[in-house]
């Protein structure tokens, strides 16, 4: 946790230095590795900051801190078994109870979108599902349930997976070598910094918040439902 809290602290204080030592790359590329990883591959991360994540990446190779080859290959790789996992879980656990748990807390709207995008544009959907929060992390589930192949999948799977990460890193370096940011460097770090923890804090509470929401509601429901139960059972006896 030192090092975390030493590595957050360098970000937010700028400090390149800092953040170009080599015995710390390691952990940098484990935690976006990880961070990657997991916001694609399970429903309940989906909320975690991918977007926001590799752009600020993308910043960061322009400040030569991240080298862009070995940080793009390693982003895809954690992206194509992220959404691998989903495939997995969709085709092998979509009847288990976790699973059904996972996708009965995902919004109406975000499950209609998805499924919408899936039927409109088969697996071409995953290249533009990978721009979309939550619903990248839907779509390989919906994929493995339907029962595609295999092979045809991790073709889309390893061609979008590449994409959405070298366009966003792509991204982020183009905006670090700008005249803005130049002049702006500071504010536009300390935003891109602060941007995914923010996101990640709100997509926790907005995660714990529906699980609150749907145990309270089955509670009273179960209430309702014995309550029912008793009032026909009296007036059976009367």
């Amino acid at each position: 946790m030192n090092i975390l809290h030493k590595l957050l602290y360098a970000l937010l204080q700028q400090d390149f230095n800092t953040l170009s030592n080599t015995n710390y790359t390691w952990i940098i590329y484990s935690i976006l590795f990880v961070v990657i990883f997991l916001e694609n591959g399970l429903i309940p991360t989906a909320f975690l900051p991918g977007d926001s994540l590799l752009i600020l990446v993308g910043v960061l190779v322009t400040k030569k801190i991240i080298k862009i080859s070995s940080i793009i290959l390693t982003l895809t790789t954690a992206t194509i078994l992220g959404c691998w996992l989903g495939y997995i879980n969709g085709k092998f656990f979509s009847n288990t109870k976790i699973i059904k748990l996972w996708i009965s807390n995902i919004p109406k709207k975000t499950y209609d979108k998805t499924n919408k995008l899936f039927n409109k544009y088969g697996l071409s959907a995953m290249i533009i599902s990978k721009f979309i929060a939550f619903v990248r992390t839907l779509l390989p589930i919906i994929i493995g349930i339907s029962q595609i192949k295999y092979k045809k999948f991790q073709i889309y799977n390893i061609i979008s997976s590449f994409i959405w990460v070298l366009t966003l890193i792509i991204i982020g370096s183009v905006l670090g070598n700008t005249s803005i940011f130049i002049i702006y460097k500071k504010k536009i770090i300390l935003l891109l910094t602060i941007l995914p923890i923010l996101i990640f804090i709100i997509g926790l509470i907005i995660l714990v918040y529906n699980i609150i929401k749907k145990k309270i509601f089955n509670f009273f429901k179960i209430i309702s439902k014995k309550n029912i139960q008793y009032i026909s059972s009296q007036k059976k006896v009367f």
